[in-house]
């Protein structure tokens, strides 16, 4: 498996659901990800169709240490009393695991908790959130009007940044690579002609992806729109987020959408709609990234 880091090099905005611009991810979704991508590839290799590669999501780093999204199933090993009276409410809270964690997670293993406390420390002391106060000056009164900009600041004294997973062949790897280092000079998400966003990348060609073989459920990755009700269907245990946005003033039509870390009961493959028409048609990216999970007991 392919792996893209991202050393973060200034503050990074990534808009989230709510009022204003205060809310910032501290990850990149698979849908603005994709979008990003594509734009920066028709830039240097303009083509028609869809970007030949599979994506995740972007995740946080610290170090050696990746990590990766919560998945929607009990924790192995909360049914002793004394293991959800010491972690439950750190299991709670945590959006993201360490890989070990989650190779245990979906392997119904055993997890050690400690651990897992210990590097969800290690995340919350190298990547932090804040609010930024900003001023917009009216163009003819001159009056200025205060908003609050939500910032996610990444520790320049240590190897950290975020990360996605990519699936595709050689060729495109080689392509790829190019495209990220021109994307690292323009930045990702929002608020970029202040300077946010901006990155160097790093590639990993030999990523160890855990997986669970056998497994009897998939997990994804990536943001997902079913492409049809069946694919709906199989949902076995999920969380839900409403995606929308904007292009050249036109509201795009928002989209519920599975979140990363979503069960299914069989491989979704997700579609990519189109949820806004500017002169072009604008695309949301909803496919999946799956890997195999193993787990037990009736639906949740």
């Amino acid at each position: 498996m392919y792996a893209v880091k991202l050393k973060i090099k200034s503050p990074m905005h990534m808009g989230e659901e709510g009022l204003g611009m205060e809310e910032s991810a501290v990850m990149v979704h698979s849908d603005t990800l994709y979008c990003a991508i594509y734009d920066a590839w028709q830039e240097l290799f303009p083509f028609e169709g869809d970007l030949p590669v599979c994506l995740s999501s972007a995740y946080p780093y610290v170090e050696d240490t990746f990590y990766f999204p919560k998945p929607s199933l009990p924790a192995p090993g909360f049914d002793k009393a004394e293991t959800r009276d010491a972690y439950a409410k750190e299991v709670k809270k945590t959006q993201f695991i360490d890989k070990n964690t989650f190779a245990a997670w979906i392997n119904n293993e055993t997890i050690d908790f400690e651990q897992m406390k210990e590097k969800t420390q290690s995340l919350k002391k190298a990547i932090t959130g804040s609010v930024r106060p900003r001023v917009a000056l009216d163009r003819i009164t001159c009056a200025g009007n205060l908003y609050f900009v939500g910032e996610v600041l990444f520790n320049q004294s240590c190897d950290c940044g975020l990360y996605f997973l990519v699936d595709c062949e050689k060729k495109v790897w080689e392509k790829l690579q190019r495209v990220m280092l021109h994307l690292g000079e323009s930045g990702i998400g929002g608020e970029r002609s202040c300077g946010y966003g901006r990155f160097s990348p790093e590639f990993v060609d030999n990523f160890i992806l855990p997986t669970a073989d056998p497994g009897d459920k998939y997990l994804t990755l990536s943001l997902l729109l079913p492409s049809d009700k069946k694919e709906a269907t199989q949902a076995y245990s999920y969380r839900l987020l409403k995606r929308g946005g904007w292009s050249k003033n036109t509201p795009h039509k928002q989209v519920y959408m599975f979140t990363e870390g979503s069960i299914f009961s069989s491989p979704v493959q997700g579609k990519i709609a189109t949820v806004a028409d500017v002169g072009h048609p604008v695309y949301r990216f909803g496919r999946s990234f799956l890997v195999k999970v193993r787990c037990s007991g009736e639906n949740i």
